[in-house]
């Protein structure tokens, strides 16, 4: 919001023309605080003084595609864009197989395609020196997290950025973890966004100006019955106070009261006792207002689309969720929607719009337990919905090629056919049954699942692979055949 966050980007316009400063500035906070705000406000900026070299976005909910290697795929690309005598570094390491842009050595990768063509750039103005930026560090690993050997080599290379020049500079958000802690302290500028006990005034009153921008619109929508101040400056100080520095909160709280009556929506949060800063309260109120006295079908529902949109690799739209999920009847899967609205994204694909909704729905000791998510019992129930889609939807010749004898790249029509033939939902089964396949304990239903995929849709399951060319196959029937040894096994124990 203009005129938000000012002392923060001060700071960090004043680091990005220190030269003498280090050149990675880690910007920490809690979650909900208002990294990722920030780190876009400051990609605006940076686009506008043309010093803006690349920026990476990590997505948990994104976790197959966002990855290390992705990362520096992207930076490498976006500078070489913009850079001649970087593009040329980068082209003769290529041209010299030097590096493979699709290996799995990530050091590799970050060494030949950032670190050394980086070193070579020594004709770059001043005016125009790149300014990389990479946000939510934290979300990089999925569900994993600290535990993912794509957030270890991430961090191993992050490291690495101190060797280059002190003119290329390098922004990171993230949350405070142990793992982050470690590497980025004693390396980097930290920039900390405060919250809770140690808010700063500053902080304070962005989220005063907000709840006071924000619930005044929505006022004007009820122009005969509340005045354009409402709520008051003593209900606006006491929000500003519950926020405790956390934007999320504010954010919550804004949408909650915007989808009913905005009185009696605002007086579900107030009364109580949410404390400041408390997230896990937050959250548990709107769950209790938006599904009051669930029934077991509603509640297990619940388990299952919230669940889905945790689990699943790659974001979904709604009309997938019904194909994969089977929800009956639809108006159960519309009204968990419309219950989550507040802490969902607009549109029609279907995540949550801050993760700290996933952690507090995957957390035991916070969740109520009819709301609660176990992530093993959800990719088991993926991986048998995936069988299940494909056992249903493979076929041979699935788009329907004259010959079988023409490359797929010398179809003229193909991605039409594939995008006519091969539906969003069967496309996710394909790629992904066997990552929750993976995280799934032996039952037998599953192994019986797997083994009539074995028998009967294995050639059709590889040409819907090969068609979509969104994955390494050989990876892919490589997991296959360990999955399958692995099922096997079991059955033998």
């Amino acid at each position: 919001m203009d005129g938000t966050r000012q002392d923060i980007l001060a700071s960090i316009d004043e680091w990005a023309n220190d030269f003498n400063a280090p050149n990675i500035l880690w910007l920490k906070g809690f979650p909900g605080s208002g990294k990722s705000a920030v780190a876009s406000t400051m990609v605006d900026k940076l686009r506008r003084s043309h010093r803006l070299g690349s920026r990476f976005f990590f997505e948990r909910a994104n976790a197959s595609c966002t990855t290390t290697s992705a990362l520096w795929r992207t930076v490498a690309f976006d500078l070489a864009r913009q850079y001649p005598s970087f593009r040329n570094a980068a082209i003769d390491k290529l041209n010299e197989d030097e590096v493979d842009p699709n290996a799995s050595n990530v050091n590799m990768l970050f060494c030949h395609l950032i670190e050394e063509p980086l070193k070579m750039c020594v004709d770059i103005p001043p005016g125009r020196l790149p300014v990389v930026v990479v946000d939510a560090l934290d979300e990089c690993g999925g569900l994993d997290g600290h535990r993912s050997s794509n957030r270890k080599s991430l961090l191993h290379t992050v490291k690495r950025w101190l060797s280059l020049p002190s003119r290329f500079k390098l922004i990171v958000t993230s949350r405070g973890e142990a793992d982050i802690i470690r590497v980025l302290s004693p390396i980097s500028y930290c920039i900390e966004l405060t919250s809770g006990r140690t808010v700063s005034p500053q902080s304070s009153g962005d989220i005063r100006r907000f709840l006071t921008q924000q619930l005044s619109d929505i006022a004007s929508g009820y122009p005969d019955s509340l005045p354009p101040e409402w709520p008051g400056s003593p209900v606006i100080e006491e929000l500003t106070g519950r926020a405790a520095g956390l934007f999320v909160w504010a954010k919550t709280l804004v949408e909650f009261v915007h989808l009913g009556e905005p009185q009696e929506q605002l007086l579900q949060i107030r009364k109580g006792d949410i404390g400041y800063g408390d997230m896990t309260m937050l959250y548990t109120r709107i769950l209790q207002t938006s599904f009051k006295h669930p029934s077991a079908n509603l509640a297990h529902w619940f388990r299952v689309v919230a669940g889905t949109i945790i689990a699943v690799k790659i974001p979904l739209s709604r009309k997938d969720f019904i194909h994969l999920l089977g929800v009956e009847p639809l108006s159960m899967l519309d009204t968990i929607l419309m219950g989550l609205q507040s802490v969902m994204d607009n549109g029609d694909i279907l995540r949550f719009s801050h993760e700290s909704f996933v952690d507090f729905l995957v957390d035991p000791e916070s969740c109520p337990p009819m709301f609660l998510i176990n992530k093993a019992t959800q990719n088991r129930d993926l991986a048998l919905a995936s069988l299940q889609v494909m056992k249903i939807g493979l076929r041979f010749n699935i788009c329907q090629l004259g010959s079988s004898h023409v490359h797929n790249d010398d179809v003229p029509d193909l991605g039409s056919r594939i995008e006519r033939e091969i539906p969003a939902h069967l496309s996710y089964s394909c790629r992904f049954w066997a990552d929750h396949l993976r995280a799934t304990a032996f039952e037998p239903d599953i192994l019986a699942a797997v083994q009539f995929l074995m028998h009967t849709q294995l050639l059709y399951w590889l040409e819907v692979m090969s068609l979509i060319k969104e994955v390494n196959i050989a990876s892919q029937a490589l997991l296959f055949v360990s999955n399958w040894v692995r099922v096997r096994l079991y059955l033998v124990i």
